[in-house]
């Protein structure tokens, strides 16, 4: 199962990608962050992960900045931060982005 916007967010998400520029650099997410970040590009990226999927893989601040992959009506993926529920900024997401891979030092169990 995969989290969906609802028809208003989509509309908020799309016109605030479509009307702003986008973050030029990755946000700055916490170590503590990397392991659900990598599962949710994951799963953003399954065949059969619609359209306004959306998966919330990092915060800090308490919780009031939020970093979410978004899967636009035209199927690209971008990384939406918001401040308290409002959207702040966007950057376009690939994998060349350092936190989307395992650390080559990580020991496994």
């Amino acid at each position: 199962m995969y989290n969906t916007l609802s028809k208003t967010y989509v509309e908020i998400a799309e016109k605030f990608i479509a009307s702003c520029k986008p973050y030029e650099q990755y946000p700055s997410i916490s170590e503590y962050d990397r392991e659900s970040t990598i599962e949710s590009w994951a799963k953003i990226n399954e065949p059969d992960a619609p359209a306004t999927t959306y998966l919330q893989f990092a915060d800090n601040a308490l919780g009031m900045n939020t970093y979410a992959f978004y899967k636009s009506l035209n199927n690209k993926i971008y990384i939406l931060t918001a401040f308290m529920g409002n959207l702040t900024g966007y950057c376009n997401v690939d994998d060349s982005w350092y936190m989307l891979k395992p650390l080559e030092n990580e020991e496994t169990n």
